[in-house]
């Protein structure tokens, strides 16, 4: 074992510091061969229990706050399997209400159902070239999504491996959960924007709010339903 370096004083779930101990057993074997003084054993290990009990002090970093949104009919229109570009319109309000998400700090991500994969009807690649462009288009209007997930399956309609009864299709809650991971979201202070019932429903499954969006200007939607979650955050802290 060395003692150079940085140490890592992890903890098994006993709550026995492992590492700690090998460091106890080495210093010993040091100190009995007189390659180090007990003095010095003893204060190895006191710097131990001093960066080990900071480790364990440390405040968890802050869990983020995010509005998911399914795609067609919330972030654009729903002209039935979108995916070329001059398919594509902003709903209104759309790029607005992306950017002041990003302005405010709440994440934006795409989590949307696109059977169209697994029908056939267009490619995986079409997709990845839509969503960036998308993603182009979003940037030269000052916003960004932060990520899109999408879900190329069906249980019945899709085509072979494509066939499959997956956890990510909605009502699923597969891909927000992935995304609650990936980007340390609190689902408990996020909220999910869709304009059908499976899009509730998976937001139900994932903890995450979940509201219908029934058109209208996208911008006025978004602003209300986060400055309503601001405010209840706010009174359950009082």
């Amino acid at each position: 074992m060395t003692l150079g370096g940085t140490w890592n004083f992890s903890y098994v779930l006993s709550g026995v510091p492992v590492e700690r101990l090998a460091l106890c057993q080495a210093t010993a074997y040091l100190a009995q061969n007189n390659i180090i003084s007990s003095a010095k054993r003893h204060r190895i290990l006191l710097l131990s229990d001093i960066v080990s009990e900071t480790a364990m002090n440390e405040q968890p970093v802050a869990r983020r706050r995010a509005v998911f949104f399914d795609r067609d009919g919330v972030i654009n229109e729903d002209l039935g399997y979108v995916s070329q570009p001059e398919q594509f319109r902003f709903m209104p309000g759309a790029p607005d209400a992306i950017r002041w998400l990003n302005k405010h700090g709440w994440l934006a991500i795409v989590v949307t159902n696109q059977s169209g994969i697994g029908r056939g009807w267009y490619t995986e690649e079409d997709f990845l070239r839509l969503t960036r462009w998308i993603d182009q288009r979003l940037a030269e209007l000052g916003a960004h999504l932060d990520a899109t997930y999408y879900c190329p399956h069906h249980p019945t309609e899709a085509q072979g491996p494509y066939r499959i009864e997956c956890q990510c299709r909605k009502p699923a809650p597969g891909m927000i959960l992935r995304a609650i991971a990936e980007w340390n979201i609190d689902p408990a202070r996020s909220l999910l924007i869709g304009n059908k019932q499976h899009d509730l429903l998976a937001a139900v499954a994932a903890g995450v709010r979940g509201l219908l969006f029934q058109g209208g200007n996208l911008l006025e939607f978004v602003v209300r339903a986060c400055e309503e979650a601001a405010a209840n955050d706010s009174a359950l802290q009082v």
